[in-house]
């Protein structure tokens, strides 16, 4: 069984107080799928992997800690805000690659590796047709 519980956090970025959802304890019970995703009843909890503070935009999987000075200068960027409210793509896909944006700057690179593979399966659970083709 999953559980979840609500917790007030101060983003690290902007000082903003926001509740959000965190997960509390769930399970894993059958085989990942090929592309790594874990089993359902883990996988129901994506949408707490990443949290998104609603006053400055600031993505990690705790707004509560920063993980580099430069964060601030990261988030108030152009290239984050537009990711950040990129209509293309869902609010939570959005989430995990501003996530990764800020960890690929920071030099986390298997953290950056890890939302950016997130964001595609966010991608692929909304059946999502960007009009990537393989064709020439």
């Amino acid at each position: 069984m999953t559980t979840h519980y609500k917790e007030i956090k101060q983003c690290s970025v902007c000082g903003a107080e926001n509740e959000y959802t965190c997960i509390g304890s769930t399970g894993t019970f059958g085989p990942q799928d090929l592309d790594t995703r874990p089993p359902e009843r883990k996988r129901s909890t994506i949408f707490a992997w990443v949290q998104r503070c609603p006053d400055c935009g600031y993505c990690a999987v705790d707004v509560s800690e920063t993980c580099c000075q430069e964060s601030r200068e990261i988030v108030s960027s152009r290239e984050y805000q537009e990711r950040l409210n990129d209509p293309t793509y869902p609010e939570l896909a959005n989430s995990f690659l501003c996530k990764a944006i800020i960890d690929l700057k920071s030099k986390a690179l298997a953290a950056a590796t890890l939302a950016l593979m997130r964001a595609a399966w966010v991608c692929d659970d909304c059946h999502l047709d960007l009009g990537m083709s393989t064709e020439n």
